[in-house]
């Protein structure tokens, strides 16, 4: 599928431009040479609904031109959008079956994992999101486990020397620092 466009380029033009331009630039000359006083203030008023009329027939030209020429990139971009949201249909198609897969994969993937690990007590607690990656290996996670059993006997060591003295418990805080685990005083 190949999109082929066809682009003809429009040209605007205004016929005896260099003319109006002049008539324009004179007429605008002969207002601004004006003397302007509050006893000419009807002429002036004159003036300006004459100047009006002309901004308006400018810009409403301006405006009919601008619609007409737009209208073909306005169609354009229609057709584009309406090609774009068929495709986008289908990918949704396509993502929607793959995320439920996905999903079918990884609750299989744990409870091979809960199968696999079931002597482990603190599997649950330990688990992360990570081991359920296609890419995640039995070392990693056993890995994660072990750094999780060993902050956990930490932990509980911990608590057991805390029952010590103050000595013992400025030795514990300092460890805890050093090594990186949270504590919280009881």
């Amino acid at each position: 599928m190949e999109l082929q466009n066809q682009i003809v380029k429009g040209k605007i033009e205004i016929n005896d431009y260099a003319p109006l331009l002049s008539e324009i630039t004179t007429y605008a000359d002969n207002v601004c040479k004006t003397v302007l006083t509050q006893d000419n203030d009807k002429d002036i008023k004159k003036y300006r609904a004459d100047i009006n009329k002309k901004i308006k027939s400018i810009e409403d030209a301006r405006k009919m031109v601008k619609k007409e020429y737009s209208t073909p990139l306005v169609e354009f971009e229609d057709k584009m959008k309406t090609l774009k949201a068929q495709l986008d249909r289908a990918v949704t198609y396509l993502d929607t079956s793959l995320n439920a897969w996905e999903e079918d994969r990884k609750a299989k993937r744990l409870e091979e994992l809960k199968e696999e690990y079931k002597d482990r007590p603190y599997f649950e607690k330990a688990f992360q999101e990570k081991w359920l990656n296609k890419t995640a290996t039995k070392e990693e996670i056993d890995k994660d486990l072990e750094l999780y059993s060993l902050r956990q006997s930490n932990k509980m060591t911990c608590m057991i020397e805390v029952k010590g003295s103050e000595e013992n418990l400025q030795k514990l805080v300092e460890y805890m620092k050093q090594n990186d685990i949270e504590y919280r005083a009881l």
